[in-house]
């Protein structure tokens, strides 16, 4: 597995932050690759997400920041021989306490007043996975050529399209669209939890944030993912197609190839 993330030139700091494995990536051009010196990560659950933070640029970057950091001790000092709905539940119960430490955090400090951040990833242990999400930030399976999305955005265009107010192509050109419904960090905040399923060694999970998915269709997406077999090159090549738009905000991927995270499971920061 491979993420990557990149300040993009609205923001003088990068408000995304990444989770790979045990690995937290803040800075402005980071990179996190899973590797295998610590065999036990996949049989006692493993955590990938992006984080995506919201309000003022240091204001949101300290929100994914923090929040990604206490999630991710809070996870692996829990995370001990359960099953998969288990450990779900449990993420869940973690988030919502993590998300109180965000909202007091704010409350404490005035210069980090209404901190916030999106929160989207997944959950893995041994063949299965859960996806989770919180904003607009999102998870997508990749099986069989056909790329599919996971999760469902919380935000205002999305809302919108789904009760048939607004089209898809309405939202895409909304002055709304960047405008989100549930956050960590917010007295609203859930955290949303897809079904267990199951990974075939030929799937691949996609996990970005809006700094991708709104410069780049599904068709787009699809094709740079067949194009490349690692998850290496497959997200370098997604982030790089983003930076190509012209028009892009800070951009996070992350990509888990299953047959690669069979053997893959520490991580570091380069």
């Amino acid at each position: 597995m491979y993420g990557h993330t990149e300040k993009g030139p609205r923001h003088e700091v990068n408000e995304d932050v990444i989770l790979v494995g045990h690995t937290v990536c803040t800075s402005k051009n980071a990179q996190a690759q899973a590797h295998g010196d610590d065999g036990g990560a996949f049989e006692n659950g493993l955590l990938v997400a992006v984080a995506d933070g919201m309000g003022r640029d240091a204001v949101g970057g300290a929100a994914a920041n923090l929040m990604l950091k206490t999630l991710e001790a809070s996870f692996y000092r829990e995370a001990r021989g359960h099953d998969l709905r288990a450990l779900a539940n449990m993420l869940y119960n973690i988030a919502q306490d993590v998300n109180e430490v965000v909202l007091e955090f704010g409350e404490q400090q005035s210069e980090y007043a209404g901190m916030a951040c999106t929160l989207s990833g997944v959950l893995l242990l041994r063949d299965e996975y859960v996806a989770f999400n919180a904003g607009d930030s999102r998870v997508y399976r990749y099986s069989h050529g056909v790329l599919r999305q996971l999760t469902e955005d919380h935000s205002v265009v999305a809302m919108a399209v789904r009760t048939g107010e607004m089209t898809l192509i309405e939202a895409q050109a909304s002055s709304e669209r960047h405008y989100v419904t549930n956050a960590m960090g917010s007295d609203a905040f859930q955290l949303q939890l897809g079904e267990c399923q199951s990974l075939q060694a030929v799937d691949a999970l996609l996990v970005c944030s809006d700094g991708l998915h709104n410069v780049m269709g599904l068709g787009r997406m699809e094709g740079l993912l067949a194009r490349h077999d690692s998850a290496e090159a497959r997200c370098r090549a997604l982030v790089e197609a983003a930076i190509e738009s012209g028009d892009f905000d800070d951009v996070s991927v992350i990509i888990v190839n299953v047959e690669e995270a069979e053997s893959s499971v520490g991580a570091h920061q380069g």
